[in-house]
């Protein structure tokens, strides 16, 4: 019998499911907002946040790109320098 889980688990399962569907569609857009809102869930892959910094940065919007390589480095202590670098590069591009 599998064990009960709980409506995070399955909310995190049905955006995961829907991550791949976007993805495979290259539909940046949708992507986009189904890993807006995977990082908003705990416990989801802080390479996620580089994942949705990648999509916002091909969808031209650098600053929240930018943002969110942000708080990628706030989690990622080893890379922080070098993701904080990237998100320096992605400001540049709003001039």
């Amino acid at each position: 019998m599998l064990a009960p889980v709980g409506p995070l688990a399955i909310v995190a399962r049905v955006l995961a499911n829907l991550r791949g569907v976007f993805a495979a569609t290259d539909d940046l857009g949708a992507l986009a907002r189904v890993l807006e809102l995977r990082t908003a869930i705990p416990g989801v892959p802080a390479a996620e946040r580089a994942e949705r910094s990648a999509v916002l940065s091909a969808l031209g919007r650098y600053g929240e790109a930018a943002t969110e390589l942000d708080r990628l480095a706030a989690l990622d202590g080893g890379d922080a320098d070098e993701i904080r670098l990237r998100a320096a590069a992605l400001r540049a591009r709003l001039n």
